[in-house]
C-alpha cells in the first residue's frame, strides 16, 4: 500500500523542524499529500498558579502575554520553515491531494482544546503520522495527541529521531501487539 497522505502535527517543539524536514522529503519521495497541522497551545496552561489577588492577576497576565509572544515567533519560524519545505522539495500547496504521483502540502493551525480529536481525526484519514522522538513525553503541553495517535489511530506512526533521517533506512522498527486488528 503506497503512502497518499501523510500527517505531521507540531507543537512548538525543537524538534518539529527536524519532523518537517523528514515530512517534506517524505512525500516528495512517495509523491504524497503532506498536511502538517500546527498545535497551538493554550497560552494560560503556562502560567502557573501565582496567588490572588491584583498583583497576582497582573503576573498571570503578564507570563500569558509572554506565552502568547513566544508561541508567535514558534509560529512564524515553522511557517518560514513550511515556506523552505516547499521549495527545497518542489511541493504544490494545496488544500486536498492533487493525486496520485503528485507531491502536495497544506498547512494549517489547530487551537487548543479540541487538539487531540481534531489530529486523532486526521492520522485516521492518513496513511501515517509522524511525529517527533519526544512527542509522547508526559512533560509536554500535547503528549496526549502523539499518545492518542499511536494507540487510537490505526494507521503507522513514524517517530523521527532527533538527528533526523537518514540518508538510507538500514533498519525499521515494528511495534505490534499481535492483534488480528492492526492496520
Amino acid at each position: 500500500m503506497a503512502w497518499r497522505r501523510i500527517l505531521a502535527p507540531l507543537a512548538g517543539e525543537a524538534s518539529d523542524f527536524v519532523v518537517l524536514k523528514a515530512a517534506g522529503r517524505l512525500a516528495d519521495d512517495l509523491k504524497a499529500h503532506l498536511d502538517v497541522a500546527l498545535l497551538k497551545p493554550d497560552q494560560t496552561s503556562f502560567v502557573p498558579p501565582v496567588g490572588y489577588g491584583r498583583i497576582a492577576d497582573a503576573v498571570r497576565a503578564d507570563l500569558a502575554k509572554s506565552a502568547e509572544e513566544a508561541w508567535k515567533e514558534t509560529e512564524a519560524a515553522l511557517r518560514d520553515e513550511f515556506a523552505s519545505l516547499v521549495d527545497r522539495e518542489d511541493l504544490v500547496v494545496l488544500d486536498e491531494p492533487k493525486g496520485p504521483g503528485a507531491a502536495s502540502a497544506r498547512l494549517m493551525t489547530i487551537e487548543a482544546g479540541k487538539a487531540a480529536d481534531i489530529v486523532l481525526s486526521l492520522a485516521r484519514c492518513s496513511d501515517a503520522t509522524i511525529v517527533g522522538a519526544g512527542a509522547a513525553d508526559d512533560r509536554r503541553p500535547f503528549s496526549g495527541v502523539a499518545e492518542s495517535v499511536v494507540l487510537r489511530s490505526g494507521r503507522p506512526v513514524l517517530t523521527v529521531p532527533g538527528a533526523g533521517l537518514p540518508e538510507e533506512f538500514n533498519r525499521v522498527g515494528v511495534a505490534w501487539d499481535g492483534d488480528p486488528e492492526v492496520v
